[in-house]
């Protein structure tokens, strides 16, 4: 018991580590970038999902690159908006989207995009949006000085269910982009 105790802490710590060290692309429910799930649970009305780059190394970006999977959700009207006209592709197809603004965006937070649902029925619980790369293989950013660098994807769940996959249902709990058996983050104590 002692020893799973340790385990669970000491991977919340990387964790928490992990999300203080490195630039990440999410898709979150408020500006801040802090909810990183939502309810969609009420027909005939209209919910937002934010696409948002947090960077911790970066001072501010003039690109990225990413795609997404399952935003295009079934019984949803979306509609997609960015914060920048310079846009190639579409982030509701498999191949994602690039981005570039003229004027470098400062980090932190940085606001890149949404998409408003009209949701015609009740979506299922539990259902994982994740940032993923694009179609040609890229999960990215551009700085200000026009080095590349590469970042996380986060994802973000509709309907969460407390105490069910997804634990308390916050951003720590929906972050993996990669899945992982129990035995494998034990192997890692």
């Amino acid at each position: 018991m002692k020893k799973s105790v340790i385990a669970v802490l000491a991977l919340s710590m990387m964790l928490m580590a992990s999300m203080a060290s490195a630039n990440i692309i999410g898709i979150f429910a408020d500006e801040a970038g802090t909810l990183c799930s939502g309810n969609m649970n009420i027909p005939y009305t209209y919910v937002n999902i934010k696409f948002i780059a947090v960077l911790s190394d970066v001072a501010s970006i003039t690109a990225a690159e990413f795609g997404a999977t399952n935003v295009n959700l079934l019984n949803t009207i979306p509609t997609v908006t960015w914060t920048t006209t310079l846009v190639i592709g579409n982030i509701l197809t498999p191949d994602g989207v690039a981005l570039a603004w003229t004027t470098p965006q400062p980090g932190p937070i940085v606001q890149m995009g949404n998409i408003q649902y009209f949701l015609l029925a009740a979506q299922p619980a539990d259902v994982k949006l994740q940032i993923v790369p694009s179609g040609a293989g890229v999960l990215a950013i551009v700085d200000a000085d026009f080095i590349q660098h590469n970042v996380t994807g986060w994802g973000f769940v509709v309907n969460c269910t407390v105490g069910g996959q997804w634990d308390a249902c916050t951003c720590l709990d929906s972050i993996p982009t990669q899945d992982s058996s129990w035995g494998a983050v034990k192997s890692l104590f």
